[in-house]
């Protein structure tokens, strides 16, 4: 028995020296990420995010296509922008009246204006008009950029009393 054991062990040391243990090359694994700078974001508390253009608008004065309202002053500011950012770009969106030049389409219906839309433009002369595509840029100050605008109802014609209703999206990019 003790020979048997021994030609077994002998056996298993001569297939043990044959196997040989195979290693793969190491693998490299990359890895790569970018740290951008953070975007501005818009400060609701100082931003005008619904502006009304007055409970006493007089048909009259919107009598005749191409005659305005008094303009209302209103403002868009974004804020914590990052050292790096210089320039902030509002682009303005919304439904396009075209029967006003492009100027926003109101809302219809009953007792809502008619023949109306709302004008919104730079509140700084020559008072360039902001119409759905258009943009706007702005230099940022510190951390912030203060978008300065104003709007007002726009007669396409003879304006029939109610009420003004439009949206207006705008969207920025950082520079």
């Amino acid at each position: 028995m003790k020979k048997q054991t021994q030609r077994t062990l002998l056996a298993l040391l001569v297939l043990g020296a044959g196997v040989h243990q195979v290693v793969a090359a190491p693998t490299q694994v990359n890895i790569t990420g970018v740290v951008v700078a953070s975007p501005c974001t818009v400060d609701t508390t100082n931003s005008d995010l619904n502006v009304n253009l007055g409970t006493s608008i007089q048909a009259k004065d919107l009598a005749t296509a191409g005659n305005t309202s008094t303009a209302v002053p209103f403002k868009l500011v974004v804020k914590d922008c990052p050292t790096t950012t210089s320039k902030v770009t509002a682009s303005f969106s919304g439904t396009a009246d075209t029967a006003a030049g492009g100027r926003y389409a109101t809302t219809s219906g009953t007792g809502m204006a008619d023949n109306v839309a709302v004008e919104v433009a730079q509140d700084v002369s020559p008072y360039t008009l902001q119409n759905p595509g258009s943009t706007m840029e702005m230099t940022v100050a510190g951390t912030t950029a203060t978008f300065a605008l104003r709007a007002s109802a726009y007669a396409k014609g003879v304006v029939t009393p109610g009420n003004i209703a439009s949206v207006m999206s705008v969207d920025f990019t950082y520079n």
